[in-house]
């Protein structure tokens, strides 16, 4: 898990029903885009114990935990409509 990467943080629909962490997300500098873990339904503590194992770079992010989104994909292939719409989303993101 890594707290020095450098992440620009986009949070969606600021007036949303869903608690401020789970419409937020991350890109870092190498392009890579974050979203909590708590969209794949897992327990938080239980995907990023999943995320360790997969050796999936992970980031801290008030109090919350954010995954890589081609590894929630791949690991909770129910999250691909979620990833790819925040993906597309994000501004400047091609």
């Amino acid at each position: 898990m890594s707290n020095e990467t450098e992440i620009e943080w986009f949070v969606f629909d600021k007036r949303g029903k869903l608690p401020e962490y789970a419409r937020t997300v991350g890109r870092s500098s190498d392009g890579t885009i974050y979203l909590p873990v708590a969209i794949s339904d897992e327990n938080e503590l239980l995907a990023m114990a999943m995320a360790s194992e997969d050796k999936a770079n992970c980031i801290l992010y008030s109090e919350h935990y954010y995954a890589p989104s081609k590894w929630l994909v791949k690991t909770f292939p129910k999250c691909k409509e979620v990833c790819e719409a925040a993906e597309r989303n994000i501004p400047g993101q091609n």
